[in-house]
């Protein structure tokens, strides 16, 4: 009806027109009418303390506006794409390195291990084999485990620089609050996965030394019989 319309408009204007802390009383119903936000967008301003309630029986009502200065800056559209553009990539980079066989690079080098530990024992004190065999065992895998290294470290400082923009830009856009509390979790996700992949990557290596510095010894003992 005409009355309903007429209180709509001046229930609005009041609100769009009242300076931040002024006094006001709406159910959550009728503020997410007027600022035409949902219900979760209410109860996330609530927790952040900028806007302030009181309990009327079982009704609870906004009583105030306390709006950070920071919060009336807007994300655009085209940022909000960005960001999550930028966070797809990131995430399909890490799968990539998720998905490489680490279980099968560990047992090529216990076989080449043990095949080393082989060929050791049939050596003599004149072999000079002994080094351009073991050169020549690893040196692909060397390669290949060096290569991985070097490009990972490589993303990684693009991706951890890509997150620091991404955080930066998510703690100014505040106003779209629900979208960037889920961009901000899945990049706390992808620096989980980038730990992980670092920790497999540190394995490897430790692995790898340790096994190169036992060949060493062995080819010292060798020579010193």
């Amino acid at each position: 009806s005409i009355f309903y319309f007429a209180f709509q408009y001046k229930m609005i204007y009041n609100i769009f027109t009242m300076k931040r802390g002024d006094f006001l009383k709406l159910s959550i119903k009728e503020y997410m009418l007027t600022k035409n936000v949902s219900r979760r967008t209410i109860y996330n301003r609530i927790e952040k303390g900028q806007l302030t309630t009181i309990k009327d029986g079982n009704k609870i009502y906004i009583t105030a506006e306390n709006m950070d200065v920071n919060y009336q800056v807007k994300a655009s559209a085209s940022e909000i794409k960005k960001i999550t553009e930028n966070t797809n990539k990131i995430s399909k980079l890490h799968n990539k390195l998720e998905e490489f066989d680490y279980n099968f690079l560990r047992e090529r080098l216990s076989s080449i291990e043990k095949s080393s530990i082989t060929q050791l024992n049939g050596l003599n004190i004149f072999s000079n084999n002994f080094t351009a065999t073991t050169n020549s065992t690893f040196k692909n895998l060397y390669e290949s485990l060096e290569k991985l290294i070097n490009n990972s470290s490589e993303k990684e400082a693009q991706h951890s620089a890509s997150i620091t923009e991404l955080l930066k830009i998510i703690d100014k856009k505040l106003e779209c609050l629900e979208k960037i509390q889920y961009l901000k979790e899945k990049v706390e996700t992808l620096e989980t996965s980038q730990n992980n992949i670092s920790n497999k990557i540190d394995t490897l290596l430790n692995k790898f030394d340790e096994f190169t510095e036992k060949q060493e010894r062995k080819k010292i003992g060798i020579f010193k019989k």
